[in-house]
């Protein structure tokens, strides 16, 4: 699934692929992600995350 986020040096929006997972599938896992326009590295905000469409 896709999910939003900010990115914490230039305020780009991103879009980050997370993989499911957990006992019942129905956890997301994410670590960090490099922002698109700026190449800078982003600690994943804590949830609720916001879903891309």
């Amino acid at each position: 699934m896709e999910f939003l986020f900010d990115c914490g040096w230039c305020g780009t929006e991103n879009v980050v692929f997370a993989a499911r997972g957990g006992f019942w599938n129905n956890r997301f896992y994410l670590d960090d992600f490099d922002c698109w326009w700026c190449g800078g590295n982003c600690d994943t905000p804590a949830g609720p995350w916001t879903p891309a469409e």
